[in-house]
């Protein structure tokens, strides 16, 4: 059984012409001091609240270092990770510069992550 937990918040619409990232710059036009994402950090028990305002400062340093690694449009770029804030930077940066996130999760076994891997 699967029980889903949700917040009620404001409701956007989206428009043909947005991105992944452009709802990101939205958001931090609209609410930047807010907190966007509670993210576990290491030691028991303890989250980090991260704003829209840091999310996206972290997103942009994560562009500007996959640019200047030669990351560009229309690039696939494998993530192989555990779900993690750094993951939502990293997929995001990877929208802000035009490429595809290909995500690989750590339990994926390695079939699976070739055959993911040779599709993308």
């Amino acid at each position: 059984m699967l029980t889903e937990y949700t917040t009620p918040g404001e409701s956007i619409e989206i428009r043909d012409d947005q991105t992944i990232y452009s709802l990101l710059t939205d958001r931090l036009a609209r609410t930047g001091a807010d907190t966007v994402i509670a993210a576990k950090k290491i030691g028991p028990g303890r989250w980090q609240n991260v704003t829209t305002g840091e999310f996206h400062e972290r997103v942009v340093s994560a562009a500007k270092g996959l640019i200047a690694l030669g990351i560009t449009k229309g690039d696939a770029v494998t993530i192989f990770s555990s779900t993690r804030l750094e993951w939502g930077i990293l997929d995001f940066a990877l929208a802000a510069v035009g490429a595809v996130s290909v995500p690989i999760y750590d339990t994926d076994s390695a079939p699976q992550a070739q055959r993911i891997m040779n599709d993308s």
